[in-house]
């Protein structure tokens, strides 16, 4: 684990001393500032790359039934980035959260609008 010194300074958003930016940088993806949650994800389980490319070692296969083939894992992350991180990987992944779902298909309504035959 890789840790940094942190100076004190007034409205320090980190307040010890031991920082895992790796941790971070997992619950705040594309340094998006709302507050991570946990979010379930449906993924194929030989895609766990995506997973540990985005997340590191910051997520946990559940125990929740899936269909074969897949796993539904749990991680700690941005709720907002999660919309454009789960279109980055089209039908690789599935978010579970019905809040997010919904706003992801708010994104491909404006998209088909965007770039829909005309």
């Amino acid at each position: 684990m890789m840790l940094a010194e942190v100076c004190a300074f007034d409205g320090l958003p980190i307040s010890n001393t031991c920082w895992n930016p790796e941790k971070y940088m997992s619950e705040h993806l594309n340094m998006a500032y709302d507050e991570p949650r946990d979010i379930y994800i449906k993924i194929r389980n030989s895609d766990y790359t995506i997973l540990h490319d985005w997340f590191g070692n910051h997520y946990k296969k559940t125990k929740k039934a899936c269909e074969e083939g897949y796993d539904i894992v749990v991680v700690k992350t941005s709720p907002s980035m999660m919309v454009h991180w789960a279109m980055q990987y089209g039908t690789k992944v599935e978010i579970m959260d019905e809040e997010i779902r919904a706003k992801i298909r708010d994104e491909i309504g404006k998209m088909r609008e965007m770039y829909g035959a005309k």
